[in-house]
């Protein structure tokens, strides 16, 4: 017996970095198909079905091309998923997107446990930092989607890994990569920014501990221009495309802090058309409800017990570095990981409270919450957004978790403790994503693929992705805010190009509604027959005109 266990620890010590690889790989095939199998949960979430239909549009719509990545967005995911969405099945099963967002969870994983062990030495800690990542149920079902999170987290950890290994060994390609990783998380969401805020501040400290005394400051000032140069050409790079198709480097900016949003597609010179409009709401809030509200996120999503050991972790080791009780080599290594946090949380509370990200609308937390399952079926899907804290929560865990064998095993138990109750419990300490969100089909859908005999659609792609999608009809049967001219001239003479017009008069956010002109209203009237008509969803077809 003794030289079984001991042949599985040498084949673990030999081969962990393959047998964790091979695990996680499994993980996540295996949520892939049982999320796909139950209900196509994949596609639960309209955004992830807009993220879709937005790299399709690149290849297939009237009007292709790269200003089809729409002013608002940031088009990192959409542009990975373009060698998969050729392919009819892949896109409507919505595994073009599955493949992107699956291989980030897979190298995300990896990344976490190599990042805690570079920080740690603790190959424990590490490992329990990786299980909390792979059972972790909303991640699972976010790297199924064709969403931006599970690429975000991935950039976000390599951004940690590269970080830690060059204030450890300062290697330049370490530097480089690090610079590499930031271009890709500020390609990918808006919270990029904060986290490059974060890392610009953790950069500028390790090069002032490093440099200043023993090379100067024109060490400093070089390694800040190439960090600078390199971590700052995403952002260069979406400024000059919002230039080139919106005559605005900061239109993204705009739209932000304004009241109305671009989600996506590219409309050419519309001076009285404002496409794609999303409400995302401005500054409704005191900064001290969007702290309770968005802290409340962070606890549902990413486990209330997950999310308080963190806490006490963040907490603990700041008071140690602040009063220097560590090593300084330690203290070199955990500074970075405390500012990134501090920073990231701080301007994700700013920017909720000044309505740059969507409304987050659930229930407190409270005790007849935690007392009952029936929560999961609130399924505003805004919640999501508590996840982009949650490799840094892994890492505080596994911090503390590496400080002693007590604190591992306790820390062990409470995160199998949080997991056991999701399963067999009405304990309710983790909001679960799969749980609330639904994919069904529309109802106009089966109508209009049953009548649909050829020509082009007249839609606003702004509220009705999910409908275009559906149907399973090419996008360049679509005429929509990104068609540029087809888009424009229908809003004024529909029967120039459009053979059927759909659109919703109950949605403010369906631009047919909101921009049809009179004239075009005039000629509804005279040149097309109303087919169909149901909870506010008109469709017309242009008469016969033989």
């Amino acid at each position: 017996m003794k030289n079984f266990i001991c042949n599985i620890k040498n084949f673990w010590e030999k081969h962990n970095d393959l047998i964790i690889f091979v695990l996680t790989f499994l993980i996540s095939l295996a949520s892939q198909i049982y999320f796909y199998t139950h209900g196509n949960q994949n596609l639960s979430d309209y955004d992830a079905i807009a993220r879709l239909n937005i790299a399709r549009k690149i290849i297939d719509s009237l009007t292709p091309g790269i200003g089809q990545l729409g002013g608002i967005w940031l088009p990192f995911p959409q542009i990975l998923m373009i060698p998969f969405i050729w392919n009819n099945f892949l896109w409507h099963t919505g595994i073009a997107g599955s493949i992107v967002s699956g291989t980030a969870f897979i190298l995300s994983a990896i990344y976490l446990r190599k990042t805690v062990l570079l920080l740690t030495n603790n190959k424990k800690a590490a490992l329990l930092v990786w299980f909390i990542f792979v059972s972790d149920i909303n991640l699972l079902l976010l790297q199924t989607m064709a969403m931006s999170e599970s690429f975000f987290l991935f950039s976000m950890i390599m951004i940690l890994y590269f970080l830690t290994k060059w204030v450890k060994d300062h290697d330049f390609v370490d530097f480089l990569l690090l610079g590499l990783f930031v271009t890709f998380i500020t390609l990918t969401r808006y919270e990029g920014y904060f986290v490059f805020i974060g890392v610009f501040i953790s950069v500028f400290l390790e090069c002032i501990f490093s440099y200043w005394r023993y090379e100067g400051k024109d060490k400093v000032e070089g390694m800040m221009l190439v960090f600078l140069t390199v971590a700052g050409f995403g952002i260069f790079l979406w400024c000059l495309y919002c230039a080139l198709f919106y005559k605005d480097p900061l239109y993204w900016l705009h739209v932000y802090s304004s009241d109305k949003g671009q989600v996506s597609t590219y409309s050419a010179s519309i001076e009285n058309v404002k496409t794609n409009t999303t409400i995302v709401g401005k500054g409704a809030l005191s900064i001290t409800q969007s702290f309770l509200t968005y802290s409340s996120a962070i606890l549902w999503t990413n486990g209330i017990i997950t999310s308080l050991l963190a806490l006490f972790g963040f907490i603990l080791i700041t008071i140690n570095v602040l009063e220097r009780r560590l090593i300084r080599s330690k203290i070199r290594l955990y500074l970075p990981i405390i500012i990134i946090s501090t920073v990231l949380f701080s301007l994700l509370v700013y920017g909720y409270q000044r309505g740059f990200i969507p409304a987050i609308e659930f229930p407190p937390i409270t005790i007849v919450h935690l007392l009952s399952k029936s929560f999961n079926d609130f399924s505003h899907s805004n919640i999501r957004y508590g996840v982009i804290m949650a490799p840094l929560i892994f890492i505080f865990i596994g911090l503390i978790a590496s400080r002693n064998k007590v604190f591992g095993v306790l820390i062990t138990l409470l995160i199998a403790f949080q997991i056991f109750t999701y399963f067999y419990t009405p304990l309710f300490l983790y909001f679960s994503f799969p749980a609330s969100w639904g994919y069904s089909i529309l109802k106009p859908v089966p109508w209009f693929i049953s009548h649909y005999d050829g020509g082009l659609i007249l839609t606003s792609s702004n509220r009705h992705e999910n409908f275009m999608f559906q149907t399973g009809l090419p996008y360049k049967d679509f005429i929509y805010e990104g068609s540029r001219e087809y888009w424009t001239t229908s809003l004024n003479e529909p029967d120039m190009y459009a053979t059927w017009i759909l659109y919703d008069e109950t949605n403010t956010g369906d631009n047919v509604t909101r921009y049809l002109t009179d004239y075009a209203h005039y000629i509804l009237d005279t040149k097309y027959k109303l087919l169909y008509y149901q909870n506010g969803v008109k469709i017309y077809k242009l008469k016969d005109t033989n």
